[in-house]
């Protein structure tokens, strides 16, 4: 018995010494084909750049990314992204997989200036990627919550942590959204106070087979209630909400679109002697050419 459980114990060792070069080779290919991707479904952006330091338990990728969109005269303006890649089974705190990415953005020199006032010494924004064994894996992008003494004019800006995450499988075939801000505060320098309570945005979509941009999808963006307060009063609204579901029969494509809200309260509503108790706006295309769409 003790000698099974040394032999066990020394092919687990082996196994976790082993193995992280090659889960590091998978996550480089598999970080190609996301890149390729990227160069098909977002065609206003291009990689310029791309490389990868091969280590045994990390590595470290260099991306750089161009826009095709000028702004202003011909300059296009690039960004680069560095990636520390940790090799798994083991990710730490990530749990286990191919790899976990924690990703940092260098950007303009004044631009990254201007986002220091803005935000402080803390970053901005972090983002950690899990590759799963299969390919596939999940993005968490975060904003820690702070209070921004010095916005435009005066203003401040207070917000509790805002978080996004994406699932998605290998190939980009299929992919889920959840992205919540459970609250953000705006004080103007003349004292009026914009609440905005609880925003969420949940989706999901599946690639249609023998399309390259479209998606069979279907997704939900609310904002539990906005209050904006000053010296005319108090102005409301509950449940401000936008949907839009997109699905494929046969070779006709169908899209529709929800949006509205709830109850509408203040001075303005009152004193027109209206009672909004509900807004809704609904529209949709039926029997749309899919392979002509997508080639448009």
């Amino acid at each position: 018995m003790k000698k099974t459980l040394i032999i066990g114990a020394l092919l687990l060792a082996a196994l976790l010494l082993l193995a992280p070069p090659g889960l590091g080779r998978f996550a480089e290919q598999q970080a190609n084909v996301l890149l390729d991707d990227l160069s098909t479904q977002v065609p206003y952006v291009t990689v310029v750049e791309r490389n990868w330091e091969r280590g045994w338990f990390t590595s470290r990728q260099t991306v750089t990314l161009e826009s095709a969109l000028p702004a202003g005269g011909e300059a296009r303006p690039r960004f680069t992204l560095h990636n520390d890649v940790l090799h798994g089974p083991l990710l730490g705190l990530a749990g286990i997989g191919a790899a976990r990415v924690k990703t940092r953005i260098d950007l303009p020199a004044d631009m990254q200036a201007g986002i220091r006032d803005t935000f402080g010494p803390e970053p901005a924004l972090e983002m950690t990627t899990r590759v799963g064994f299969l390919g596939g894996g999940s993005t968490v992008l975060r904003s820690r919550g702070r209070a921004l003494e010095s916005f435009a004019d005066g203003e401040q800006l207070t917000y509790e942590t805002a978080r996004v995450e994406v699932d998605f499988s290998r190939d980009l075939d299929s992919y889920e959204i959840d992205a919540r801000l459970p609250r953000a505060e705006i004080r103007g320098a003349d004292g009026a106070v914009t609440v905005l309570d609880r925003f969420t945005l949940e989706g999901e979509a599946e690639r249609l087979a023998g399309h390259q941009h479209w998606y069979d999808s279907d997704f939900e963006m609310r904002l539990r209630g906005v209050e904006a307060a000053g010296p005319q009063g108090t102005f409301t609204v509950q449940d401000l909400h936008y949907e839009i579901d997109m699905e494929k029969r046969g070779e006709l494509f169908r899209m529709s679109m929800e949006m509205g809200s709830g109850a509408v309260q203040g001075p303005q509503v009152e004193g027109s002697g209206l009672e909004i108790r509900r807004v809704d706006y609904n529209v949709s295309l039926r029997r749309l050419h899919a392979q002509t769409l997508d080639s448009l």
